[in-house]
């Protein structure tokens, strides 16, 4: 044996080596083949995107709507003829009163502090208003209204989706709770009173709403179809947003089997918390009312038809975003579910012989009807949900019904006022909420324009909207500042005029400015001017809390 020959038990076997080589070769081919696969997905994913956001814009959302209060556009075109007979009834003294209390309400929110941005956009907690705690359905509209004004003020998109991360946060600690402290509060430190009604952490109170977790989805569609949005779907990959998502989902699904699925219990609702007994009906359950007040039954129909509207619209994103097929299975299961218990419970034939809508039903007989509250999803703003399935004339009838005092006990009217009001609150009391829903229903002019006056009249002393005025003395109300009903107001006045309230509001807020530094002489300004333009200081942006 030659000196550095390899002894033959250790040389390599040529077929071995071949061997290895082949499993190499085809192990690259097979990479270099997945990630072509992988690349085609994502483009095929991208196109798909690309051709939705197309169509969208080419039809004008008419398949799948935006919310009514997060419309891209106050200059629609469709609007046009109805919005200068509408101003033309007004009159331009109460136009610019209503432009005026427009440009008050719109960035009341921002403007008071109640929208706190934290880690530098990364999470926005939005306080419904004088309480200090964020409601997801009250705070979706709250910012939403801020979609369409991005475009004058980019900086809002980073409240938007700051707001969207948020609500996702408390939907996956808390999927039943309706609203959430500004700060985690340790149980213990509760009293038991609270305790027993499931507060504590991030749960400011844990009233089982439906429709809070709707407002989630519909807002997620609202911001990805938007037209000023640059790709939106960065934030709906966000796990913390996908999770929220399947969390509502399956809390829907099991909560169409509420008396026997369902671990929600809440203390002061009947049989040990779980609430009247239900029979099974497709449809998905609710302890509460956008009301905060506990159902009567378990079914909301306006609820429900929200959460239909909403499933649409998930399981479009789906398609294009997260494209998981165990979702697209069950929301598309629910939705038939859903749809079909409202036709099949929803609607029902009332003394006269005509059919309605119900508001809410048990499925075992139970029947709530020629009933609405003020808080939206309500009856009257049906046509507003975005259902492509609501029947009209069962919904004209409904209304019709609705907004006579004579059936409708919450319908009140007074000798300054009318309109609908809510168990929420006393008798005799009326929701600017109600109002605003039954002008951006009705089709009359002439109705539209004296709802509008009833509005200015409902101020109380403040110049802003309230939860509740009453109907006969409109300086007595509720909730001083009720920031829903302030962007109600907004959604009203560039829906019904056509006008775009960020001017009015950065003139108001110019003005205020110009006048508290017109009081403030401690410094001037070295060109000798009296240092009160409006212009040498923060705008807006500056308003808006920056908390690390």
């Amino acid at each position: 044996m030659f000196q550095g020959s390899v002894p033959s038990s250790r040389r390599p076997n040529s077929l071995l080596v071949l061997v290895t080589i082949f499993i190499m070769l085809m192990t690259v081919s097979i990479y270099q083949v997945s990630n072509i696969a992988l690349q085609d997905h994502d483009l095929m994913n991208d196109l798909e995107y690309v051709r939705l956001k197309e169509e969208l814009s080419k039809k004008g959302n008419s398949l799948l709507p935006k919310d009514f209060w997060a419309h891209d556009n106050v200059h629609d075109a469709t609007f046009s003829q109805d919005q200068q007979k509408l101003r033309a009834a007004l009159g331009e003294e109460t136009v610019r009163d209503m432009m005026a209390l427009c440009g008050r309400t719109l960035y009341h929110t921002l403007s008071r502090g109640y929208a706190k941005s934290h880690s530098l956009g990364r999470w926005t907690f939005v306080a419904t208003g004088d309480i200090p705690d964020m409601w997801i359905r009250d705070s979706s509209v709250q910012v939403g209204i801020y979609l369409s004004k991005i475009g004058h003020h980019p900086f809002l998109r980073g409240i938007i989706e700051g707001l969207l991360r948020t609500q996702a946060f408390f939907i996956v600690q808390d999927p039943y709770a309706n609203a959430f402290s500004p700060a985690w509060r340790d149980i213990d430190t509760l009293d038991k009173f609270s305790r027993l009604l499931g507060r504590g952490g991030w749960v400011a109170t844990r009233n089982y709403e439906l429709d809070s977790s709707v407002y989630f989805i519909q807002f997620l569609w609202n911001y990805f179809s938007h037209k000023d949005i640059h790709a939106p779907e960065h934030l709906l990959h966000d796990p913390i947003v996908f999770d929220a998502v399947k969390v509502v989902i399956d809390t829907w699904i099991i909560e169409q089997h509420h008396d026997s699925k369902s671990r929600y219990r809440y203390s002061e609702l009947q049989r040990q918390g779980l609430g009247k007994k239900t029979g099974y009906t497709g449809m998905t359950w609710s302890g509460f009312r956008p009301s905060d007040d506990p159902n009567f039954y378990g079914y909301s129909i306006p609820s429900n038809v929200y959460a239909a509207s909403a499933l649409y619209k998930l399981i479009e994103m789906n398609k294009v975003v997260w494209m998981d097929d165990a979702l697209h299975s069950k929301s598309a299961r629910l939705l038939s579910d859903i749809e079909n218990g409202i036709e099949r419970y929803g609607i029902l034939t009332v003394g006269d012989g005509v059919r309605v809508y119900a508001y809410e039903v048990d499925g075992i007989g139970g029947v709530l009807a020629d009933f609405d509250d003020a808080n939206l999803p309500s009856l009257l703003s049906l046509p507003l949900l975005g259902w492509p399935k609501l029947d009209m004339e069962v919904y004209a009838a409904t209304r019709r019904r609705l907004l006579d005092p004579g059936i409708n006990p919450q319908y009140f009217r007074g000798k300054d006022i009318q309109g609908i009001g809510s168990e929420h609150t006393m008798p005799g009391y009326v929701w600017p909420l109600a109002m605003v829903t039954e002008a951006l229903t009705d089709k009359s002019i002439e109705q539209r324009a004296r709802i509008a006056k009833m509005l200015l009249q409902m101020q109380c002393g403040n110049g802003l909207m309230h939860e509740s005025v009453h109907a006969n003395r409109t300086t007595a109300c509720t909730r001083p500042e009720f920031e829903w009903a302030n962007a109600m107001f907004v959604v009203m006045v560039e829906r019904s005029l056509g006008y775009d309230c960020d001017s009015a509001a950065m003139e108001f807020l110019a003005t205020q400015r110009q006048r508290k530094e017109s009081d403030d002489t401690s410094s001037l300004p070295e060109n000798g001017d009296k240092g009160d333009n409006p212009l040498y200081f923060g705008g807006l942006e500056s308003m808006v809390q920056f908390i690390d």
